[in-house]
């Protein structure tokens, strides 16, 4: 967006359909939004004097006052408030203390921060929590009547799930459990565990897994979609814009074959970027792990041509953005258009044709760190909850244990690598033997309880309606032929009937 909406973010309307200035789709930024606030909260403490600058200011309260850690690596955190108060204390140094400005005062903005956070950060995200399971409840259900809305609704799915898990992730590194997770000691007395519990935990991890493992299932469409997007749409519009773009850029100032790969690009065809090739590079990345099967590994991208053209869009909008004339073409009409659609082409649509961008951001391996939370939570699942959550729960855990080795280990770490496998083999036939046998038993056992109580309810009550009965019996008497007023008789009808039933 532009300055003044980052200024001022209350007063400028934000109009969600406008990509001229950005050339991404709001779902594909959605999917940023994690990296984009880590990235801010490690810029404040590393460089806090990037705090001088207004917007870059407003930008930095929004993200500490959003999280109390952060995550650094699998189960470890960094308490954010905690580091940004002890930075406070002696910054800015001496030598730049006399052009800091006056009315910024670190130690005083810091504590203030760490008490916003303290006291909304639990509720708004519990908020967005309740919106998010109610928003994947409607994907589900529309996915599930039509599977073919994966392919053209796939940014929206996306983006749904990859927000679901960051919620997950949020919510399981706030439990307050964790030692680590505590704001400030000057700020404990603002701080209410029960806003950073979630009731719906589980229902909110199986729905997360359930609807990712639905998109999966039709990778083939969404491939086949967008692959013929790339080679058809995209590539007649980066024909025309190329023509125009490569005419204006000064060529005597940049490398002599930066035409040639202007060119290469603009022609897309359907040998370079197939579905066939698009689902041989997902495939690659199941079998063999995103850092031996994917865009970290050298050898993976010599085989896949969508990779290959991915890496050259990335090559020429790095040699045009760092170059010496990089503000003067930049201005240029002709130059940004063509740098906008190639962008939304190769680096967006490219990774949802072969499935990089739905590994990245929707994997359920990442919550692998937070198991035995999820356990718990499935424990007590199988107590007073609707019969549903343990299935979700099951859902789940099934889906962590088979996709956290895929995700977390890594080539140069063979041991911790092995050890990871073995441990989430474990956890899969655990929850598979042990836990999937629970709750089989507990809806057996919920199915035997409902049929007793329906039982119950349609059994015939004896003594229900009793002096009804007998003027029944009496009338059915006199119709084969007694006397009305035979109490004896009737009376003797009455009870062979009662007694009959």
């Amino acid at each position: 967006e532009d300055n003044l909406a980052l200024g001022t973010p209350a007063a400028t309307p934000f109009n969600r359909r406008d990509t001229a200035k950005s050339g991404r789709t709001l779902h594909i930024e959605i999917l940023e939004i994690r990296t984009i606030s880590d990235f801010t909260v490690f810029t404040t403490i590393a460089c806090p004097a990037v705090l001088t600058n207004q917007m870059a200011l407003a930008t930095s309260k929004l993200a500490c006052c959003d999280a109390l850690v952060l995550s650094l690596f699998r189960g470890t955190s960094l308490n954010i408030h905690a580091e940004l108060e002890a930075l406070g204390k002696w910054y800015p140094p001496r030598h730049l203390a006399k052009n800091w400005p006056k009315e910024i005062k670190l130690a005083k903005l810091f504590k203030d921060w760490a008490k916003d956070a303290t006291i909304s950060s639990g509720l708004a995200h519990r908020e967005r929590r309740a919106y998010i399971l109610s928003e994947m409840n409607i994907i589900d259900g529309l996915v599930a009547a039509c599977p073919s809305l994966c392919a053209p609704k796939a940014p929206v799915i996306l983006a749904t799930i990859a927000l679901a898990f960051d919620e997950l992730r949020w919510v399981l590194r706030h439990s307050p459990t964790k030692g680590d997770a505590l704001p400030p000691k000057n700020r404990l007395k603002h701080y209410v565990a029960d806003q950073y519990l979630e009731s719906q935990l589980v229902v909110l991890a199986g729905t997360a897994c359930k609807l990712a493992a639905r998109f999966a299932r039709e990778r083939a469409t969404v491939a086949e979609y967008y692959s013929n997007y790339l080679t058809g749409c995209d590539a007649n519009a980066l024909q025309n814009l190329s023509t125009a773009a490569a005419s204006r850029l000064p060529i005597d100032h940049l490398p002599r074959g930066l035409p040639d790969l202007v060119r290469r690009i603009a022609h897309l065809s359907e040998t370079q970027i197939s579905p066939k090739s698009c689902l041989e590079a997902y495939d690659k990345v199941l079998r063999d792990g995103i850092w031996t099967g994917g865009d970290y590994s050298p050898s993976a991208i010599a085989n896949s041509p969508i990779a290959i053209a991915r890496l050259d869009w990335k090559r020429l909008a790095a040699v045009i953005c760092a170059s010496a004339h990089a503000k003067g073409m930049l201005k240029d009409e002709a130059i940004t258009l063509f740098l906008k659609r190639g962008h939304t082409a190769f680096i967006d649509r490219s990774r949802l044709a072969d499935g990089s961008l739905f590994i990245q951001h929707c994997d359920p391996g990442s919550l692998w760190p937070f198991r035995n939370q999820l356990l718990k939570a499935l424990d007590e699942a199988f107590t007073g909850k609707p019969a549903s959550w343990p299935v979700a729960a099951l859902t789940a855990i099934v889906a962590i244990a088979r996709d956290a080795p895929r995700s977390l280990s890594h080539p140069s770490a063979l041991e911790d690598g092995n050890e990871l496998a073995v441990e989430a083999r474990k956890l899969g036939e655990h929850a598979i033997s042990s836990k999937l046998k629970d709750a089989v038993l507990a809806s057996l056992k919920r199915l035997a309880n409902n049929c007793t109580r329906l039982s119950e309810m349609i059994a015939p009550v004896q003594a229900a309606y009793r002096l009804e009965r007998k003027e029944l019996a009496a009338a059915e008497a006199e119709k084969k032929g007694g006397r009305r007023g035979s109490n004896a008789q009737a009376s003797t009808a009455g009870e062979e009937m009662l007694a009959g039933e």
